[in-house]
């Protein structure tokens, strides 16, 4: 059955998509239908994906996945689709359909009623395909084509209460925004071909060790393309769309914020590292932009009141994690896409549980609204206690082994970056502990009857829960000093050589846990005790809370931007355009009129008088020649 599921890899990309058509096209008059044809092919898919899995683990040959068709050649250049299965690919495989077919099973309960049912559910569909397809391609063609369904997806969803404004515009801004990164995307990809004829990443990694592919050039490229990852991961300075995401369903915001589309740049940035690692500024260029997006993400999210928003910034901040990661060279390779996997669980789930919590609260999101909850929603409030321990880093839970392994990486390679790291560590854990002190502590500060969920959502949770605890485990024998499976089952077939792997490093362990420790106990003394007054440290700190609350004021940059200085270039881009191009143009137009009105006065249309003036010419020509 595992070389069945490894042989047939595409058809767990095209199962969510033909799903969603049926959904939207078939059974839109029967909405409880339509997530049964969806949920079922997710299921399908995920029982595929995680035999491919544990194929890869137990070493199966994977090169059966590979399938290639030729689109189009000219001259001797053959333009080819096709898809590759590696580790990498496996475990994105299983993390995407987990994570999709729980949300899908979360979202019959969330949207019941909705009157875009079985549109929702079709998007759905849409979106996870979007996903699976990038994750499978073996070219940067085909990346690029499911990189830009994916943002279309998004856009779908972000959007799917259009009617509200801010839904609307949400959905815009998440658009526009990634085709500014796209933009950078496209103009690597071009860089790319011109230089090595090949989109093929076998091709370009042969490429760029055979030296054909280096330099500035390769600098070029390799930043262009993580333009792409900027705007598609929110990484500084295109993160502002991610938090304004959040006006869509719930749902949504855990199927973007865990395994798919911010995930999709940090594993493109894996899938061809060897590009970004041939390039030592590139490397640097990812690690800095990695941990500004990091640290500012997370001052950010201590002010945050909206729950959904607080998990957002939470997001963005463990984004720049993982690519600060990777910024680190080989030897935190591993450790960002060992991140980016136990992130999938621990933040798909705490976006779920904030989902219970908004239904159970009648679709209350102010966490000042909100305390007392673990009274009324114990399980809820039990299962977002483990998210929060994970992404504090405190052990046993996946986030601290792989939060533990950025920042030894960062300790080994860049000590300013490990410092900025640690910092943002103590911030995450403070900020998600207010959040869960806020919400579960104290007494309830709302009006509605808050109520746990149904199972069809509290399963979902109880699932991901699992695997936020154990998830991280895979890196156990490597604390114990024995092998780092997770390090070994991630190769990637460097450009330079990576065999010395991250050594364990205890301080950077103790250190980060005390400092989670720390701030962990300053929430619940700020929270959830009361010994440390919020109001009294606002105001205190007025200046800085004001400069946090208004996001280092970059929307109102941006709109300013967009105000003055876009538009005023599109003002003389027009005015250049109507005065001088079309002023040559129907000059020129005007001359030819002018000239030929002038001409065909001298057609008057006698015989006679064009041989008189034949004679005359021809007598002048002869003087003219005598003389």
């Amino acid at each position: 059955m595992i070389e069945f599921a490894i042989s047939n890899a595409w058809l767990i990309g095209i199962m969510p998509i033909l799903a969603g058509c049926v959904a939207l096209l078939v059974v839109k008059p029967w909405p409880k239908l339509a997530h049964t044809v969806v949920i079922v092919p997710s299921a399908i898919g995920w029982y595929l994906a995680t035999l491919i899995l544990i194929g890869a683990f137990m070493g199966y040959d994977l090169s059966s996945s590979q399938w290639s068709y030729r689109l189009l050649t000219t001259g001797d250049f053959d333009l080819n689709f096709g898809i590759r299965v590696d580790n990498l690919t496996a475990l994105m495989l299983f993390i995407v359909m987990t994570v999709s077919t729980l949300v899908q099973l979360f979202s019959t309960k969330y949207v019941e009623g909705d009157g875009g049912y079985s549109r929702f559910f079709a998007f759905l569909g849409l979106f996870t395909s979007s996903m699976l397809g990038l994750i499978l391609v073996d070219n940067l063609l085909g990346l690029f084509i499911f990189w830009e369904l994916v943002g279309v997806s998004s856009f779908l969803l972000i959007g799917h209460w259009y009617q509200k404004p801010s839904a609307a515009a949400a959905a815009k801004k998440a658009f526009i925004t990634n085709r500014v990164g796209d933009f950078g995307f496209l103009i690597g990809i071009m860089i790319i071909f011109a230089t090595t004829g090949t989109l093929e990443f076998s091709g370009l990694r042969e490429a760029i060790v055979a030296g054909d592919l280096s330099g500035w050039i390769l600098t070029a490229a390799g930043i262009g393309i993580f333009f792409g990852a900027i705007g598609k991961s929110a990484q500084w300075p295109l993160h502002v769309w991610l938090p304004d995401a959040m006006e869509g369903p719930t749902p949504v915001s855990a199927l973007i914020h865990a395994a798919t589309m911010v995930a999709a740049g940090v594993y493109m940035v894996g899938k061809i590292y060897f590009l970004f690692e041939a390039s030592a500024t590139t490397l640097q260029f990812i690690a800095w932009i990695g941990a500004v997006t990091a640290f500012l993400a997370a001052c950010i999210a201590v002010v945050q009141y909206d729950i959904k928003k607080a998990l957002a910034y939470s997001t963005v901040s463990q984004l720049g994690f993982m690519m600060f990661a990777l910024g680190m060279g080989p030897i935190g390779y591993a450790a960002g896409l060992f991140h980016l996997m136990t992130h999938a669980f621990f933040k798909g789930m705490m976006f779920l549980d904030s989902g219970s919590v908004i239904h159970g609260c009648h679709h209350e999101q102010d966490m000042r609204r909100m305390g007392g909850l673990r009274k009324s929603m114990p399980f809820t409030a039990g299962i977002m206690l483990l998210g929060c321990l994970a992404i504090a880093g405190v052990p046993p839970f996946s986030g601290f082994f792989s939060k533990d392994e950025v920042l030894a990486a960062a300790a080994a390679m860049n000590p300013m970056i490990f410092i900025l790291g640690a910092v943002t560590a103590g911030l995450t854990a403070f900020y998600m502990f207010r959040m869960y002190f806020m919400t579960f502590h104290g007494e309830y500060r709302g009006h509605a009857h808050p109520h746990e969920s149904p199972w069809q959502m509290t399963v979902p949770l109880g699932i991901l829960g699992f695997f936020t605890v154990t998830a991280g485990w895979l890196a156990l024998p490597h604390f114990w000093g024995g092998p780092n499976y997770i390090a070994e089952f991630l190769v990637y077939t460097p450009v330079t050589d990576a065999s010395t792997y991250l050594k364990l490093n205890v301080g950077v362990m103790v250190l980060a846990t005390l400092i989670s420790l720390g701030s962990i106990t300053l929430a619940y003394l700020m929270y959830s005790k009361g010994t440390i007054c919020p109001e009294k440290m606002k105001q205190r700190f007025s200046y800085l809370h004001k400069l946090l609350t208004y996001k280092f004021f970059y929307d109102e940059v941006y709109n300013a931007m967009c105000k003055h200085v876009v538009v005023g270039a599109a003002n003389v881009s027009w005015w250049f355009d109507r005065v001088v191009i079309d002023g040559i143009v129907n000059s020129i137009g005007s001359g030819t009129y002018s000239g030929g009105n002038t001409l065909r006065r001298l057609q008057w249309g006698s015989a006679q008088s064009y041989l008189s003036v034949l004679v005359i010419a021809v007598a002048i020509i002869a003087a003219l020649l005598f003389i």
